[in-house]
């Protein structure tokens, strides 16, 4: 995700899908507020990593 980025939401009171950064995003939803969560794995955080 590009660095300054504003998340996109969309939805209704039932669901709703947040297109963001998922560490920073995560952090806002308050406790005990969702039956559900279902993040994509943060891909390309700058962890150095061996190719195989």
């Amino acid at each position: 995700m590009r660095t300054g980025c504003e998340p996109t939401r969309f939805g209704n009171e039932a669901k709703t899908i947040i297109h963001g950064d998922a560490l920073a995003e995560l952090k806002k939803i308050p406790a005990e507020s969702v039956d559900l969560i279902f993040a994509d794995p943060p891909y390309n955080i700058g962890k150095k990593i061996l190719m195989v």
